[in-house]
């Protein structure tokens, strides 16, 4: 939880940020939700009510998302672009295809949600196109099932091949073979 005191002048900042927002979204039908709460928090930094600071916050995770955990996806995602142009490239492969961990199912909501939530934000930015076009097939990559040490175990696995990106039908089984 962020430091509930503000000085005076803190208050006076985010009070008038708040008052900007409420009149650019004033007319807007669509906005009367976030215009109230801006209302709401105008008032709560006007009068001091210091417990209800914690509100302000309530858009921000507290605990920021580690660069190892970003990183990892990273790694995840190259490792499954390397499967995924292996399935282009051999598409009557059932071995591989068919393989639970061929398709790359994202991670837990419920467990591993800081790096669910990474995942969407690096996949909005256009990259890994092969790998997110299996969003509909995930549940928006939703796993319902904790991989993290799965993946780890087949990151691992692809890292250590002399030849990563163009992956034998050997190769990929040997990695998906890793997440069991």
């Amino acid at each position: 939880m962020p430091d509930k005191s503000l000085s005076l002048f803190e208050r006076l900042q985010l009070r008038n940020q708040f008052e900007t927002l409420r009149l650019l979204t004033e007319n807007n039908p669509k906005e009367e939700f976030n215009n109230e709460y801006y209302r709401e928090m105008i008032e709560v930094l006007e009068e001091g009510y210091e417990f209800y600071y914690s509100d302000l916050y309530n858009a921000f995770d507290p605990k920021p998302v580690p660069s190892n955990i970003t990183i990892f996806i990273f790694d995840v995602l190259d490792m499954y672009w390397a499967i995924e142009s292996f399935k282009k490239k051999n598409p009557s492969d059932k071995d591989v295809d068919d393989h639970y961990l061929s398709t790359f199912r994202g991670f837990d909501g419920n467990h591993e949600t800081e790096y669910l939530g990474m995942l969407r934000f690096i996949l909005k930015k256009g990259k890994w196109k092969e790998v997110a076009q299996s969003a509909s097939k995930t549940g928006n990559f939703n796993s319902h099932m904790e991989l993290v040490g799965r993946y780890s175990a087949m990151v691992d696995i692809w890292k250590a091949l002399p030849e990563k990106w163009d992956l034998t039908k050997e190769q990929v089984l040997e990695i998906l073979k890793a997440g069991f």
